[in-house]
């Protein structure tokens, strides 16, 4: 309990002494006197008045403070999946159920329960019937985040056919995981994207393997139906949750380099088989040259990778890695990354520059994070750029252009340590919001002013967002083809039939996208879709399960690349067995939660910590709200002034 006179001071007090001091002698001098009853009420009403006035005139507001501890709230999540009957019955799960109610009971949690299926339903009576056809994950993820009432969150689920594989967990919230099924079926590896391509005279191919633990990856290769080789190879390291492989076809001395399948163990019953895109008829070669490698460097080269087939010239101690760069005839695109990083390489970079602009090839200039300003202030005097050094680097965003679909606010900020201006007038120019630029486009050549773009990406695709990847990939790849055959990208040739398939095309081509359409085929029946109004992409289902090819047609004719894309049945639930131990335990592991088998969970929710909340009350009586005693107070005083009125005593 606490007392505060908020009236309180030192007029006050010496007042409110000298008022009492005269009641105080009042009350002496009527006591010497005989008191009738009627005189002694009208004494103390006078001096009730007196002291009513008195308080409410130093203002006291009374707190008293009370600590009342309450059980939290916990809301649990329970997989409502048909995948779930292949991995525990409806009874085990029941009585998984009612011992974390048990254990709720013996720790003071108040316990909220909810089914995932395609939505997130309160659950009533632990009643289950485990008939959804899919566990979205994105409602559930939405669901927690929303939630404001719960201190913790429980997840029971197998893991197996979910929506929001791409989301992240990381919003502050802790998430429990109690995994439900054997670890077996859902952690084999899946080959999302595979593409033959040439790169320094040899023909690789290029793949991307999701769910790949072990270094050591074992498939094989085959031509239509017949087995060519079988491989044993090291995994590159991750990337953005895949890890990347990459063979030599060089020494099977094949005539013909199209359908060829690789096949690996998979998580269905048999071995699954994935077209290889074949982009050695339809690439044209890229250079990339580069300076002082850098982060930007393995970026750059991997996004270069995509688009076509790629030869790599660069420096390592003051040598050039082959001799690539003495004849740029043949390339459809060269790329400078970080380069020239010297200026003993001035003279040939001024020289490459003269052959490109006579063969007509179109370059990309990137420069680099650690580039010295002052061979960028000796580039300028090749180009109509000038740049202007800061004293110290500012942080810089880029302004949206309408030109592009993408919303530049949302990409991450970069530092930047000197500023570009150009009189090359572009629609396409991008410029910071110190309206330094920060790309440009010059007699169909581009430089890229934004330096830092790995770290960029990096940070965007932290906060799981792709549309930074998905613009530096959009502008590469219509400086490549600009108006050549058009170009149809998918980022894996594999889907499942309740994924949308994205479809990028390249826009820079003289193709009248009005009468074209998209061609869909597996060979028996034929499907045309239309293009989107921006023409950059198109987003459809394929729900029928096959193998089927895509390509853009105009007027009866082929006028882009043949994308080969495989649809397989995810909608089955009942077909779906096994529990996904890496997604769980990621979910878990972001989310700042445990991850916990069905096998000892008992062991592990006995040792959770009793939480209990406590809630601090307030309880406040402030002396405004009792003013009307100012009116008793009145009536007393007029009283008494009334008897000594009538008594002759005034």
């Amino acid at each position: 309990m606490s007392l505060d006179l908020y009236n309180l001071n030192l007029i006050t007090i010496l007042m409110s002494v000298l008022l009492l001091l005269l009641c105080y002698q009042s009350v002496r001098l009527l006591i010497k006197e005989s008191l009738s009853k009627s005189n002694k009420f009208f004494l103390i009403s006078r001096l009730a008045g007196i002291l009513i006035i008195l308080v409410l005139f130093i203002h006291p507001i009374i707190r008293i403070y009370s600590d009342d501890r309450q059980p939290n709230a916990i809301n649990i999540y329970v997989d409502n999946s048909k995948s779930m009957l292949n991995n525990i019955s409806v009874d085990n799960l029941e009585q998984i159920l009612i011992n974390f109610k048990k254990w709720g009971l013996e720790n003071d949690y108040l316990i909220n329960w909810y089914s995932v299926g395609d939505s997130v339903e309160e659950l009533e009576n632990i009643n289950l019937n485990l008939s959804e056809e899919v566990t979205n994950l994105d409602k559930f993820r939405n669901h927690i985040i929303d939630d404001s009432q719960s201190s913790g969150y429980f997840l029971i689920t197998d893991g197996l056919n979910y929506l929001g594989q791409n989301q992240k967990y990381n919003f502050g919230k802790s998430i429990n995981v109690l995994g439900v099924g054997q670890e077996s079926s859902a952690a084999f590896p899946l080959i999302e994207r595979a593409r033959l391509f040439s790169e320094d005279n040899s023909k690789l191919i290029h793949f991307y393997v999701k769910n790949a633990v072990e270094d050591d990856f074992y498939f094989n290769l085959y031509q239509q139906e017949s087995i060519l080789s079988s491989y044993s190879i090291k995994l590159d390291d991750i990337k953005d949750g895949y890890r990347l492989g990459l063979i030599s076809v060089d020494s099977l001395s094949l005539i013909s380099y199209d359908n060829l399948q690789i096949e690996f163990e998979s998580d269905f019953e048999e071995n699954q088989r994935i077209n290889v895109i074949n982009d050695l008829n339809i690439s044209k070669p890229i250079l990339l040259i580069s300076g002082t490698p850098s982060l930007n460097t393995k970026y750059i080269k991997s996004k270069l990778m995509e688009i076509g087939n790629l030869e790599h010239s660069y420096l390592i101690n003051n040598e050039w890695s082959n001799n690539l760069i003495n004849d740029l005839t043949g390339y459809h695109l060269v790329v400078f990354d970080n380069y020239p990083s010297s200026d003993r390489e001035l003279d040939r970079f001024q020289n490459l520059i003269g052959i490109l602009d006579n063969t007509g090839a179109p370059f990309i200039m990137a420069l680099g994070p650690n580039q010295n300003y002052e061979i960028i202030e000796k580039i300028s005097d090749f180009f109509s750029f000038r740049v202007t050094d800061f004293d110290s680097p500012i942080e810089n965003k880029i302004k949206s252009n309408a030109y592009y679909q993408y919303d530049f606010e949302d990409f991450y900020p970069v530092y930047t340590s000197f500023g570009v201006e150009s009189e090359s007038v572009d629609s396409r120019n991008i410029y910071y919001d110190d309206l330094n630029l920060a790309l440009s486009y010059d007699r169909g050549n581009m430089f890229l002013f934004y330096a830092d773009i790995a770290n960029v990406a990096y940070k965007n695709r932290e906060f799981n967002s792709d549309s930074f990847n998905d613009f530096i990939n959009y502008i590469f790849t219509n400086m490549y083809y600009q108006d050549s055959k058009v170009r149809l990208f998918v980022d894996k040739n594999e889907f499942y039939n309740n994924e949308e398939i994205k479809i990028k095309i390249s826009k820079n081509s003289n193709i009248d996208f009005e009468k074209s359409h998209i061609l869909i085929s597996d060979g028996l029946k034929n499907r045309k879709w239309k293009l989107d109004k921006d023409r950059n992409y198109l987003k459809r289902r394929i729900l029928e399960p096959g193998t089927y090819s895509v390509q853009l047609m105009e007027k009866g004719e082929t006028v882009s690349n043949v994308l080969n894309i495989s649809i397989r049945d995810y909608l089955d639930e009942s077909k779906l067995s096994g529990q996904d131990v890496e997604f769980l335990a990621r979910v878990a592991r972001e989310s700042g939660g445990d991850y916990i088998n069905e096998s000892n969970y008992l062991d592990r929710i006995a040792g959770f910590e009793k939480k209990t909340s406590s809630v601090n009350r307030e309880y406040k009586y402030d002396s405004k709200q009792f003013l009307f005693l100012l009116v008793a107070s009145i009536i007393l005083l007029s009283i008494d002034w009334y008897y000594r009125k009538k008594n002759g005593l005034l």
